[in-house]
């Protein structure tokens, strides 16, 4: 049984720019202990800093870039990692893999991955094709990074939700 169903969860979001989303789980998800904004920009912080101040017994603020190689340690082990329109800003969707493996390494066994982010399109241009992944893409992506049981959980003007679980154990 996944610890999800437990209170007093530890949640982390990429990517987290002004804390639009933080604010919609934070007010609606009182289970939710910490809740960790991670992203590179200061000013993005500031704002969530102050858009969230009711929330700051429950918020953690990282400044930190998902594509580097350490931001994992500044963060801890989590139960819920999540990312709203952000993924693609690793540059390039060769990359979204290694991104997930170190997603993987923080959360607990069995906690979940959420991400959301925009679907390339039909006949998208080159620049698009390399950046947003479909939905296969996805899946494999997860596949992997080791993360279990992936799904395209939603599709919608052109974005898509996905859902995917660290494994129970290590071993799998």
């Amino acid at each position: 049984m996944s610890k999800l169903g437990l209170r007093h969860l530890k949640v982390l979001e990429l990517g987290s720019g002004p804390g639009m989303l933080a604010e919609q789980i934070l007010r609606r998800c009182l289970s939710v202990r910490v809740y960790t904004l991670l992203d590179f920009s200061e000013p993005m912080l500031a704002v969530s800093r102050e858009q969230l101040a009711e929330f700051a017994a429950r918020l953690r603020l990282v400044r930190a870039d998902f594509r580097d190689d350490d931001w994992m340690a500044q963060v801890g082990r989590v139960d819920a990692v999540l990312s709203m329109q952000a993924v693609h800003e690793v540059r390039h969707k060769r990359h979204v893999a290694v991104l997930y493996e170190k997603v993987r390494s923080v959360l607990e066994p069995g906690g979940l991955m959420l991400i959301c982010d925009h679907l390339p399109g039909e006949n998208a241009d080159p620049r698009r094709s390399a950046l947003y992944m479909t939905s296969d893409e996805q899946l494999a992506a997860f596949n992997i990074a080791g993360l279990r049981k992936a799904t395209v959980h939603f599709v919608a003007n052109g974005m898509a939700l996905y859902k995917a679980y660290a494994p129970e154990s290590e071993a799998g």
